[in-house]
């Protein structure tokens, strides 16, 4: 109950920029959806009537890509902390070989930088806000996930940094199933055998433990604290603790007072 509160007061702020956002989708990009609710295939391209800003669009995003992220060039590197210490040659091989070991890691096609931040960067673009996930689970590789800006709920902190994510967004019965168990969803269990496909919605809050709603009931010894919970079942489905924020928010630029980028 208190994370749809804090959802639903988060929602609230967030109103008048979906409306911007799907003036931008109509007129601009011919996708997405925030304020309307279309079914897919539908063609979405009817109130487009004249492509340079959308091409524009794509250019700058395509543009950004590959000065920034880009697999064929060496697109990032590690130093030091006291730059004294790169002019001792043990050092430097050591940064090399992270530097290597780094860019296999990501760039591998299980990570899916590449094709994720292509997303990432276009809704940047064109929203002027951008969320990408960066999901360490233990066992696997990292990977690198885009989440449409619909889906995506934030508030800063006192230093105007983005610490506390919402995310709302639906899973098919099966997926839900998958994803956290059948015990942790018995309601949605019993339809699995005759509404695999159908849907229900998520939440997926990350903030800090240090934050002052989590004093008195904090769950987890970590840094910060992941938590899902299900409408359906109205319950927590699955919780963990992170030493790191998951969430890479990115805004073209902001308004004093506003938290979502122009």
């Amino acid at each position: 109950a208190e994370i749809d509160r804090r959802f639903a007061a988060l929602s609230a702020q967030r109103v008048n920029f979906e409306a911007t956002w799907q003036q931008i989708a109509d007129h601009i990009k011919g996708q997405r959806d925030f304020t309307s609710q279309r079914t897919p295939g539908q063609i979405r391209t009817r109130l487009v009537y004249d492509s340079t800003a959308m091409f524009s669009w794509s250019i700058l995003a395509s543009a950004l890509q590959n000065f920034l992220i880009n697999p064929e060039t060496e697109w990032f590197d590690l130093v030091t902390e006291d730059p004294r210490l790169m002019e001792q040659d043990e050092v430097a091989l050591w940064i090399f070989d992270a530097v290597r070991v780094l860019r296999a890691l990501i760039e591998r096609p299980e990570a899916g930088l590449v094709g994720q931040s292509q997303e990432f960067i276009s809704d940047l673009v064109g929203f002027n806000t951008a969320a990408l996930f960066v999901e360490d689970v233990p066992g696997l590789p990292v990977r690198f996930s885009h989440r449409p800006l619909g889906e995506m709920y934030i508030a800063e902190n006192e230093a105007g940094a983005i610490d506390t994510v919402i995310r709302k967004f639906e899973l098919t019965n099966r997926a839900a199933v998958l994803q956290f168990g059948r015990e942790k969803l018995p309601q949605i269990s019993g339809k699995l055998a005759t509404q695999p496909e159908e849907r229900s919605t998520y939440l997926h809050l990350v903030h800090p433990t240090s934050d002052p709603l989590c004093e008195g009931k904090r769950t987890v010894n970590r840094p910060w604290r992941s938590v899902f919970t299900s409408s359906l079942e109205r319950a927590i489905v699955a919780e963990r603790g992170l030493d790191e924020n998951p969430w890479m928010i990115a805004r073209w630029s902001t308004e004093a007072g506003e938290v979502y980028g122009r």
